[in-house]
């Protein structure tokens, strides 16, 4: 008994040698001492045992070479490699796992169930599935924990035919009542889409813990059923489970698309009482759901007042920023984490400070946002890749739009999108269309923001027979403007019009001002009061246009009484704002704007460029001031409209030779469409204005939209 003991001490004391040595990077001197041994797989074990606690993947591939070239002296070796396997699953190195794993003639159950589970999280999700096959064909028999990894890669693959085979086979093998089982199923079944089958399943549970609670709260949650999520929630209470932080943020993002703000402090009290708030994940769908429901000083309360912040809460916190249109504050925001934090940006996190720069129109931001893309490696990703895309397109920048398109590795529906758009809003309509083209040849089915980004090129091509009447009807009533009627002869929109009735599609208020701009385009005075009828029976009189429109064939009265339900309805007007960047700064105006410092020089500048513009034939078009004033006062209001300003203040600031670019919230009117043309001709300058249509490119008193906007 004695020697027994003393022995066990000796292998115990070898055991904490082979630590020692493993923890302070000495492998090779450890592997000294096992060829010494007798006992090397123990040791062996240890060591490997002692990587996996610490992920050491360097000792680990020491230890794999060992095994490689000494197996045949070593007893035990496929349980070994088997454990090398587990080692290399648990530092994420899924391959190096699977190469070890096809080596073991007959792998185990638990070394089955890790490799699944290792696919199931980490992807291929189809690698998941086929091992679990592969389980089946070998004659290994399934766990309980067998069928939630593959369930979840079924979730993954949203493949919910093989999901139903495998409940099948769960069944068969007498495991379908098991609650880690159910709970899987719940889970699948929800996030494929069959709430019933989840449902079903779930209440079929004999006994339900706060897991299997929270899955089947996720489901309604994912799929925006807010009202049942809710009573959900209220029933796992009364049938005594306590929800936990899981729970809560399961069912944060409905209460956020539902923009329930009342429901969601409720939610957030609770939290406060149970001591969740320090739960970063938590945090981050409390700020989410703040930022959703436009609650930004909120939000940024939740972000400040949280213990830890990873990644993903400060993309969050910066997503948010650019939601609530505080560009700046999410600009300010990415400084600090990349400068403060030591955080590094996500792929995420680069999409959000991309669209930021793509809606302050500021490409020096973008462009240093692409450098550290490529230099993070992220440039590949197909999100960031996107992202990128858009925001050159945005910026005006359509030829560096144009050439990352080219080398994209991997393009998808929202690639195609954004480069059809960003031709169109630059002017090259012809080639957004063979954009177009290129994308049905490459076998990729378009989405509604593809169309609505297509009928724009149709349309000032006279290309309507490309599209198809089946899409045109449908889509035309996701585009929210104007432009398609206005460019169409008068006959062709009415067609359309018919044919959106034949199809059940009810027109609503874009429709009637649509025919309106119509109406007005081609000097139609009778057509425009039968119209007028029609967008006056509207009840909702949401957009700005129904207001312009009806001053547009002369209305006056009409349009006063719809600017009053508008005001009823809560619908506040923007004022129109311009912005042009001088050096480094911002300027901003509005119409008529005296604020600035230099007003009094950009007014004379205006009255000199008028000058100008009327030697060649200018004439103020009063029929775009919105005030039943005299004629003069029309002239004089035209004249001060916030773009003329900015161009006015580029043209004192900036060198002859810089382009002047110019952002504007709203549409650009007429009167300035045709003096910003004619200021082009007089200054020699290259002016650009983007408007909430397109970008408008003034060359020699000419521009690319062709007049059509």
């Amino acid at each position: 008994m004695l020697w027994w003991a003393r022995r066990f001490r000796d292998q115990q004391a070898h055991k904490a040698l082979i630590s020692f040595l493993y923890k302070q990077f000495t492998t090779q001197l450890a592997i000294g001492v096992h060829q010494s041994s007798a006992h090397q797989a123990s040791s062996l074990f240890s060591l490997l045992e002692a990587c996996h606690r610490s992920k050491s993947i360097y000792e680990a591939k020491k230890i794999h070479q060992y095994l490689l070239t000494n197996n045949t002296h070593i007893e035990e070796r496929w349980q070994l490699f088997e454990k090398l396997a587990q080692v290399y699953i648990a530092c994420d190195l899924v391959g190096l796992a699977r190469r070890v794993f096809d080596e073991i003639p007959k792998p185990s159950v638990i070394l089955w169930n890790l490799m699944i589970r290792a696919y199931a999280w980490n992807g291929p999700f189809q690698e998941a599935i086929d091992l679990y096959h592969g389980m089946l064909n070998a004659g290994v028999r399934p766990t309980k924990f067998t069928f939630p990894f593959v369930l979840k890669a079924c979730s993954g693959l949203q493949d919910v035919e093989v999901g139903q085979e495998i409940h099948e086979r769960a069944k068969s093998f007498g495991l379908h009542s098991d609650v880690y089982v159910c709970t899987a199923l719940i889970d699948m079944y929800a996030k494929c889409g069959d709430l019933v089958e989840a449902h079903r399943v779930f209440h079929g549970m004999l006994n339900r813990d706060v897991v299997a609670w929270n899955a089947m709260i996720a489901g309604f949650s994912l799929h925006g059923y807010y009202d049942d999520t809710v009573q959900l929630l209220i029933q796992m209470q009364k049938a005594g489970t306590c929800p936990n932080s899981s729970t809560i943020v399961a069912v944060l993002p409905t209460v956020a698309q539902a923009n329930a703000l009342s429901q969601g402090k409720a939610i957030h009290g609770y939290s406060v009482r149970r001591n969740f708030c320090n739960d970063v994940v938590l945090g981050t769908g409390l700020l989410d759901m703040y930022a959703k429901c436009q609650c930004i000083s909120y939000a940024r309360r939740i972000f400040d007042i949280l213990d830890v912040r990873n990644e993903i809460c400060w993309s969050a916190m910066i997503g948010a920023y650019v939601m609530c249109d505080s560009m700046r504050d999410a600009l300010a925001l990415f400084v600090e984490m990349v400068c403060k934090s030591g955080m590094k940006p996500t792929p995420v996190t680069l999409g959000s400070i991309l669209r930021a720069s793509a809606k302050l129109n500021d490409l020096s931001i973008g462009r240093q946002v692409h450098c550290y893309a490529i230099k993070s490696g992220f440039e590949l990703d197909t999100m960031v890749g996107n992202t990128l895309l858009s925001m050159y397109a945005k910026c005006g920048n359509i030829d560096n739009a144009a050439r990352f398109f080219a080398k994209m590795m991997s393009k998808d529906t929202v690639s195609y999108s954004a480069i059809i758009s960003g031709c169109v809003q630059n002017g090259y309509a012809e080639e957004g269309l063979l954009k177009f083209h290129h994308m049905q040849l490459s076998g990729i089915e378009p989405d509604v923001p593809t169309m609505v980004s297509v009928l724009p090129a149709c349309s000032h091509l006279a290309a309507f027979d490309n599209m198809g009447h089946a899409h045109m009807g449908y889509h035309l009533m996701e585009c929210n403007d104007s432009w398609l009627w206005n460019s169409w002869p008068w006959g062709e929109a009415l067609s359309l019009f018919n044919y959106m009735n034949a199809a059940g599609i009810k027109p609503d208020d874009v429709t009637f001002i649509g025919l309106l701009s119509a109406c007005s385009h081609s000097g139609l005075v009778t057509e425009g009061k039968h119209w007028r009828a029609g967008l006056l029976d509207e009840a909702t009189f949401s957009s700005r246009e129904c207001h312009l429109r009806l001053i547009a064939v002369g209305k006056w009265d009409d349009a006063a009484n719809v600017r009053i339900m508008q005001k009823n309805q809560g619908f506040k007007k923007s004022p129109g704002c311009s912005w042009v960047e001088v050096n480094g700064v911002i300027h901003g105006f509005v119409g008529g704007d005296q604020s600035h410092p230099q007003s009094t020089q950009i007014h004379e500048k205006l009255e000199e460029l008028l000058v100008g513009m009327k030697r060649l034939g200018y004439h103020a078009e009063s029929g775009f001031v919105l005030q039943d004033v005299e004629e003069e006062e029309k002239e004089r209001i035209l004249l001060y409209h916030s773009e003329k300003l900015a161009i006015a203040f580029g043209i004192l600031s900036l060198s002859p030779r810089k382009p002047i670019l110019v952002t504007k919230n709203l549409r650009v009117c007429g009167d300035c469409h045709a003096a910003i043309k004619l200021i082009s001709l007089v200054t020699k300058r290259r002016i650009t204005v983007r408007d909430t249509s397109r970008f408008h490119h003034f060359t020699d008193g000419i521009c690319n939209c062709g007049d059509f906007w």
